[in-house]
């Protein structure tokens, strides 16, 4: 159970942009560490997570991460809006490639994923909704994760913002797992934001602490 339940954590802790491209010529990276607050069967957990705008349309980029043990996922991925118009909801496609870590060992996997959003406006406050769904499959052995993950951002001032995450995942084993996660980011000076919250998953009795960066250049 703890081997399953560590790989969940590596092929699913992601910093998602939603449905908007990066920009051409424009730069993000995201930099995480995770752990329990107290004890729990998830081990510490490190992530890299960096978007490229190669134009106004498309976006590439890097979804990495790893914990003590060296164990950990590594996947290239494209990204695309596919619906934007004027309509305030944006979708957007996604296509990753590269290898994770599941039950059986280390595996090529693809990502396909699907990104809807749109931003929002309450009580004179701006922010943003999103749902990304992913399913990560290893051709090898037929082994899949399906994730849904919706988030839920509102910017408090011009530096300040609250975010709220809900996960959903299941496997091609049948196992289920849920996560809520609460946090803020905080910028430090333009284009540097610090974050720092808590997740608290399904599968363990104490919430994880999550501290980071986010950069943008």
């Amino acid at each position: 159970m703890i081997r399953l339940l560590t790989v969940l954590l590596l092929i699913s802790q992601t910093c998602h942009a939603g449905p908007w491209p990066r920009g051409a010529g424009k730069s993000f990276v995201a930099l995480s560490y995770e752990a329990p607050y107290l004890t729990g069967e998830t081990r510490p957990y490190s992530s890299l997570y960096f978007e490229y705008g190669l134009s106004d349309l498309w976006t590439v980029g890097l979804d990495a991460g790893a914990d003590l043990h060296g164990s950990g996922s590594a996947l290239a991925f494209l990204h695309r809006p596919i619906f934007s118009g004027d309509s305030p909801w944006k979708i957007s496609a996604e296509m990753a490639i590269g290898t994770a870590q599941i039950p059986t060992g280390r595996a090529f996997v693809v990502r396909p994923g699907l990104s809807v959003g749109r931003g929002y406006s309450v009580f004179n406050q701006t922010g943003w909704a999103t749902l990304d769904l992913f399913l990560t499959y290893a051709p090898d052995n037929a082994f899949w994760l399906g994730k849904a993950e919706g988030t839920v951002g509102l910017n408090l001032t011009r530096d300040s913002k609250l975010l709220l995450q809900i996960t959903s995942e299941q496997t091609s084993l049948g196992e289920r797992y849920h996560s809520v996660g609460f946090g803020g980011a905080y910028q430090i000076k333009p284009g540097l934001h610090v974050i720092s919250g808590l997740v608290q998953k399904s599968q363990s009795p104490v919430p994880n602490v999550k501290i980071g960066l986010w950069y943008s250049f």
